[in-house]
Parts: structure tokens; sequence; C-alpha cells
């Protein structure tokens, strides 16, 4: 009984203490979209509005909870995932047994103030980004032209290309 306590407690703390196990999504994915939510107000977003646009859109399937970017006691590996279990708000994700790439962004009608972050180019396996009805002020990062993946980018004439 007692290597079997032993045992549990191994189990536990190697699990707890591994964020990357946890993690299916790269790290450097998630910093992209913190990039996001920092250069567009996301204290400030509407998640509800985001919510009524997707179902308009017959795109419910992009509704998912509020995005939280939680790092780990030493603030270096994110330690919640935006694609699994509860994915965020208005992203989709492709996933296999090890990885999930984010292939869908779209935190459309959802009050985004500020300027588009130029990192949001690294999300290469992005196939759909809709940012239509905010309040973005900036021009296109030209990093956009790096997802080679992109079938259509969706903005509401307030960006301009630079």
């Amino acid at each position: 009984m007692i290597y079997l306590q032993l045992l549990w407690t191994l189990v536990f703390c190697i699990c707890i203490g591994s964020n990357h196990a946890l993690l299916k999504t790269k790290s450097s994915d998630i910093a992209v979209l913190e990039d996001l939510y920092i250069s567009t107000s996301g204290e400030n977003w509407d998640y509800a509005s985001m919510r009524e646009s997707n179902n308009e859109y017959n795109l419910s399937y992009l509704n998912g909870v509020d995005w939280k970017f939680t790092r780990d006691a030493e603030k270096v590996d994110y330690i919640i995932d935006p694609c699994i279990p509860h994915k965020f708000q208005g992203i989709n994700c492709t996933c296999d047994n090890s990885t999930c790439q984010i292939i869908q962004l779209a935190p459309a009608s959802g009050n985004l103030i500020g300027t588009i972050p130029s990192s949001l180019g690294r999300l290469t396996d992005l196939s759909f980004l809709d940012l239509d009805t905010n309040q973005l002020t900036s021009s296109i990062p030209a990093s956009l032209g790096d997802l080679t993946a992109a079938a259509s980018i969706h903005t509401n004439g307030t960006i301009s290309i630079k």
C-alpha cells in the first residue's frame, strides 16, 4: 500500500511539475495570442458580441471561453492552453496526439481597440483571420504576408496596408 501511495505521489509531482506535458499548443503561439490581447486592450473585449457575431454567421464552432494568460510560478511557461480542454473564444485549432495548431483566429466584433501586433505573422498554420468590426487603427503589419496558409483575411477597412 505504501508503494502505491509513493507511486501516486511521484506521478502527481511529475505531471504538475511539467507544464510542457500539459500544453499541446506551442508556447510561442500562445505568446502571439497574448501580444494580440495586450495590443488591442484585451481586458475590454466584448466576448458576448463575438459570440453573437459568430452565431449570426454560422461560426458558432468558434465560440469558447474568455481569453486568460496564466504562467507558472517562475513566470516562464504558460499553464493554460488556448486550444484544449476549453478553447479560447474566436479560436479554432487542429490537434493530434501531441500538438495543436491554431488554424482560425476570429475575434470579430469584439471591441478590439489598438494595433495588430507584427508577431501575428508567426502563426504559420493560420488559414483564417477575421478582425472585422473592431477599432483597429494601425496599418496591417507586413509580417501577415508570412501567413502562407491563410486563405482568408477579413478586416473592416479601418486599417491600411503598408
